[in-house]
């Protein structure tokens, strides 16, 4: 699994990819980056507001369109790098205080390995989105950084705005000039390879060159619908 995490600076991933984080701090057992060099990301500020999530055309975990209001929060730019995650290895380590697993050290789709006693990402992979980071890890690491996971409205609104585009750039097919898509297994790019692909507020990579984690379950609106329904 991977992971992309985005993150917001003290306001506010999918899987199989990369990280997405988001901000407000969260307690850890563990030393925070704070004074660290890790290197900072730019972050965008998504306005409060309503918009619409979801599709009535798409598979039927998106639907149907729904309007949701949200208050305001903040966002990476771009996802988790793979170097930026090696920091948070050399200072915490692949497995959580409650010994879960925070990255799949043995997969070969890693980008990040141990070399003279610290781990370093791959030459010529340092800004590419990390993957291969669990849930688990993909929360840690933002624990570490003092923010959190977005939620998956956030991250929709993010992605799309509140015009109810399809894609983060509009309407118009992808192509190479917007994201990685139709590439490669785990054949990814730096994470700001495609500034024509950004989203409505300036956030870069929403579609493309990996899979995010989010802090929301996957659970299928329609069947929350229909339980609810249920109860009336």
């Amino acid at each position: 699994m991977g992971l992309r995490m985005r993150f917001s600076p003290k306001a506010v991933l999918r899987a199989s990819g990369a990280l997405v984080l988001a901000g407000s701090a969260l307690a850890g057992p563990f030393p925070l980056a704070s004074g660290s060099s890790v290197a900072s990301t730019a972050t965008v500020l998504i306005p409060a507001g309503p918009f619409t999530m979801g599709s009535d055309s798409g598979p039927a975990d998106e639907r149907p369109a729904h309007r949701v209001d949200l208050p305001a929060f903040s966002i990476d730019r771009t996802p988790v790098t793979n170097a930026q995650f090696a920091a948070f290895l050399n200072a915490v380590g692949p497995v959580g205080s409650r010994g879960e697993r925070l990255f799949d050290i043995d997969d070969p789709d890693a980008r990040i390995h141990a070399r003279d006693g610290k781990w370093v990402a791959d030459k010529g992979f340092e800004n590419h989105p990390v993957v291969e980071v669990s849930w688990a890890g993909a929360r840690d690491y933002c624990a570490w950084v003092e923010k959190r996971l977005p939620t998956e409205t956030e991250w929709e609104k993010a992605a799309r705005g509140t015009d109810g585009r399809k894609y983060p750039w509009g309407n118009g097919p992808p192509d190479k000039t917007r994201a990685q898509f139709n590439a490669r297994y785990n054949q990814t790019v730096p994470v700001d390879s495609f500034p024509a692909g950004a989203s409505p507020y300036g956030v870069l990579d929403m579609a493309g060159n990996g899979w995010e984690w989010v802090s929301s379950a996957f659970t299928c609106l329609i069947l929350i619908m229909q339980a609810m329904a249920a109860r009336i």
